[in-house]
């Protein structure tokens, strides 16, 4: 006669089978996370492949906000509208710019290169997962003039002609990139950068450093870990993402890896100046004043 299971064999079973499962979930989480990232370091290459290709085509690279068309019809853009022609999106650019059939209106396209796949764009039809070094918090002077970043601070600058007229400068190039590209961070992921369409402020689409050594740790990469809505906090303009452990970064000469949520905070501020020895605050002031002292060339800060 065929005997089946007791209830305590049946109890034994299940609870091995759950006992695999619970030992197998971590490294399918693991492993499901390499290939985000994977997929979130490729689509970061491509945009820093267009950021590449508008520099050899502007001598400059592309500020974190664009104007397009001539005075008086000028349409403000975001930094990755402005790399559309250069990721094979012509067709919305066009649309969209000056001259096109769409110019009044915003895109509502889907752009994929511009979305992390472990980031689920939250509510929006033209969602990104990336921000772009913006160096530090530009100065206001008053409501309509907003001078541009020192170029030593960050990469991406504004470049808004009707809010830029006779400022320091607007225009990054490759030859102002002294300590090499390839030490210099150029994008990186950023869980609460909304859409890519969005121009209105810097530190809505960008990252910034804080002049401290120990700054207050929502500053930090992953610092309050996202999601966060869309932050006013300005101690917010810095990497994160829904990856576990830090986020995927991409340097200006196109690599990508991945930083440590515990990185050093100097070592962080250095990535992000493309020229440390000329870095300044807002009011003029050396970066790390005290550190850089002791570590440049005497007179180096005065250069």
């Amino acid at each position: 006669m065929r005997r089946g299971f007791t209830i305590i064999e049946l109890l034994i079973v299940i609870f091995l089978i759950g006992l695999l499962v619970a030992l197998a979930a971590p490294a399918v989480l693991k492993s499901r996370d390499a290939s985000r990232q994977a997929t979130c370091l490729n689509r970061q290459r491509e945009v820093m492949l267009a950021v590449q290709s508008f520099e050899q085509a502007k001598a400059r690279f592309p500020g974190w906000r664009e104007q397009l068309g001539a005075p008086g019809t000028w349409k403000t853009v975001s930094w990755q509208f402005s790399l559309l022609p250069y990721l094979e999106r012509q067709d919305i650019y066009r649309s969209y710019s000056p001259g096109g059939e769409l110019v009044a209106q915003e895109p509502t396209e889907l752009v994929t290169f511009f979305v992390c796949p472990a980031d689920d764009g939250g509510n929006s039809t033209t969602p990104s997962s990336y921000a772009a070094n913006c160096g530090v918090q530009d100065a206001m002077i008053d409501d309509t003039t907003a001078p541009p970043d020192y170029a030593a601070n960050g990469i991406f600058h504004d470049t808004m002609k009707s809010k830029n007229a006779g400022a320091r400068r607007t225009q990054f190039r490759l030859s102002d990139m002294r300590d090499g590209a390839r030490s210099t961070l150029a994008i990186t992921d950023r869980a609460e950068v909304v859409s890519w369409i969005d121009w209105q402020k810097e530190q809505r689409i960008g990252i910034w450093w804080q002049n401290s050594l120990d700054p207050p740790s929502p500053a930090r990469i992953n610092g309050l870990k996202p999601p966060l809505t869309e932050s006013k906090d300005l101690l917010h303009v810095r990497p994160s993402s829904f990856h576990s452990g830090g986020v995927v970064a991409t340097f200006a000469d196109g690599h990508g890896q991945f930083l440590s949520e515990d990185l050093d905070y100097l070592v962080y501020t250095l990535l992000m100046t493309p020229d440390g020895a000329k870095a300044r605050m807002p009011n003029g002031d050396p970066v790390l004043a005290e550190i850089r002292k002791s570590t440049l060339p005497e007179g180096a800060l005065a250069q």
